[in-house]
């Protein structure tokens, strides 16, 4: 059940089509995990946060059961994933010795 506080910090969401009162009750009771602790991982957690997830956990993701072994979505998760850790390499190999903002 959302809250009136919840209706006046998340108007905008709950009018969304996509995600409406039940989807908000959804995250409200649910959990974002997120893992690693770049700036991207700690953006992710704070949109997540803002997003209104009831709980934010800072765990690595098992990107085995992210989808069913029949499906070649696994496959592509892996060339995504692989493709996220050589960008991420190629930064710091650009930055090496670099003072970089966070």
């Amino acid at each position: 059940m959302l809250s009136p506080e919840d209706f006046a910090r998340y108007g905008r969401q709950i009018l969304l089509a996509e995600v409406g009162r039940e989807g908000q009750a959804r995250l409200k009771h649910g959990v974002a995990r997120v893992g690693g602790e770049t700036l991207a991982h700690r953006v992710a957690a704070l949109y997540a946060e803002r997003a209104g997830f009831a709980t934010i956990e800072e765990a690595p993701i098992d990107v085995e059961s992210l989808a069913p072994p029949s499906s070649c979505a696994r496959s592509v998760t892996r060339e995504i994933l692989a493709g996220a850790r050589a960008a991420t390499q190629a930064f710091r190999e650009t930055t090496r010795g670099q003072e970089v903002s966070r």
